[in-house]
């Protein structure tokens, strides 16, 4: 029976023998390395389940290498072992996650054996065939209640001139003892025991606070925000989301409803009700990871929507394969057709973005633009888009903007 294998990426030799033999001592194959190019062989012909990643092995973007694990080993968990600010860790926590990685809790430099036992424990229970203490109803209640929902922040850009016209807001869940958790581990859990509702409004209320702040960099910025379907056969939606928007002074405008083309709500006559009283409101509703399922037109004959977001595979593949932008073409097509703003999700180089600019897609968002972002790192990202020059359509008191 072949051991489980573990892959250990840092440019410190000392830290290397420690995070080695810890690993041997509890029956992992280990293979240990240095050089960045060397780890992108290494994960290929050696396959680990698990790689502790160094983010800075000798001035290689970390960020890259999150997204080479990605792409040719998706299933890998990693360990991101550092010794930069939290704020750092987080965001490479939570493009991990956003990557479709199994992130578990980062560990500080300098590294101490207990903390890198413990968490080649927590590994252990993660291996196929190991008892899992899954998010249980009554842990993710307290966790609501106790302020552990957070919420990461990704852009949308205007693909012609590239300025910032949106942001998506995605949920986190920090879990003490296992690090921040990505919503595939605790969504199905809220909507299995009625706390999708408290949680997306968690979501609303955390999100809709930040915008004021972000008004003077782009007054016309729009928050996307997933709804479960779940959601969309209570009557009193619509009112209880204009008694938000009202709270924090949001126009109804600036919020976008993003609806997943996979989920079906259990009455579709009155989840249309809902979803055109919201539309009338002013609110905008998006069809998300459009292409992912097979009842993509009846949708969009059946609800209001006024947006189209593209399954972030097929952005993803555009360059490499003729078929995926064989089907973004279709799908700006038939978008053009009905008069709907097409948003592409999973833009990862410059060529993927100018690709769809040039066949008339209207706006994007990627890691090429930015990953998911915690509320102070996307206020710094943002504002670093924005100098000096012509004012922004909408600024407030004169203010002249201009957004990269």
């Amino acid at each position: 029976m072949s051991r489980t294998r573990i892959v250990t990426v840092d440019d410190d030799r000392r830290i290397l023998r420690v995070l080695k033999r810890a690993c041997e001592n509890v029956g992992f194959e280990v293979h240990a390395v240095m050089d960045a190019e060397y780890f992108q062989s290494s994960l290929r012909a050696f396959e680990p389940s698990l790689v502790f990643l160094d983010l800075n092995i000798r001035n290689v973007d970390g960020a890259a290498l999150l997204r080479f694990i990605a792409e040719e080993h998706h299933d890998t968990s990693v360990i991101v072992t550092s010794g930069v600010d939290e704020c750092v860790l987080d965001e490479a926590q939570s493009m991990g996650l956003s990557l479709g990685l199994r992130m578990l809790t980062p560990i500080r430099k300098p590294l101490l054996v207990a903390d890198v036992r413990h968490r080649l424990d927590m590994f252990r229970d993660r291996l196929p065939g190991a008892p899992r203490a899954a998010l249980d109803a009554h842990e993710l209640g307290n966790a609501l209640d106790r302020g552990h929902l957070d919420v990461c922040y990704q852009p949308l850009v205007d693909l012609g001139g590239q300025q910032v016209v949106g942001v998506e807001a995605l949920a986190r869940l920090r879990r003490p003892g296992t690090g921040i958790l990505g919503p595939e581990q605790f969504i199905p859990v809220a909507e299995q025991c009625g706390l999708i509702d408290k949680l997306t409004f968690g979501v609303l209320d955390q999100a809709l606070a930040r915008i004021a702040g972000w008004r003077r960099y782009a007054p016309d910025l729009r928050l996307a925000v997933n709804i479960s379907p779940t959601m969309l056969g209570d009557a009193s939606l619509p009112q209880r989301i204009a008694g938000v928007l009202s709270a924090h002074e949001v126009p109804a405008e600036q919020l976008v409803l993003e609806i997943t083309e996979t989920s079906v709500a259990a009455d579709r006559q009155l989840a249309a009700d809902t979803l055109g009283t919201l539309r009338r409101r002013g609110v905008h509703l998006a069809l998300d990871d459009f292409g992912s399922g097979a009842c993509s037109l009846g949708q969009l004959y059946e609800f209001p929507y006024d947006t189209l977001k593209l399954d972030r595979k097929f952005a993803m593949r555009a360059e490499q394969d003729p078929d995926a932008a064989a089907t973004i073409r279709s799908c700006l097509d038939l978008a053009r057709a009905v008069g709907l703003t097409v948003i592409a999700e999973g833009i990862q180089s410059e060529n993927t973005l100018r690709w769809l600019a040039m066949h008339g897609c209207h706006q994007g968002q990627g890691y090429h633009i930015s990953p998911p972002l915690f509320a102070a790192e996307f206020t710094n990202w943002l504002r670093d888009r924005v100098t000096p020059g012509e004012p922004v359509p909408g600024a407030r008191g004169g203010e002249a903007l201009t957004l990269n």
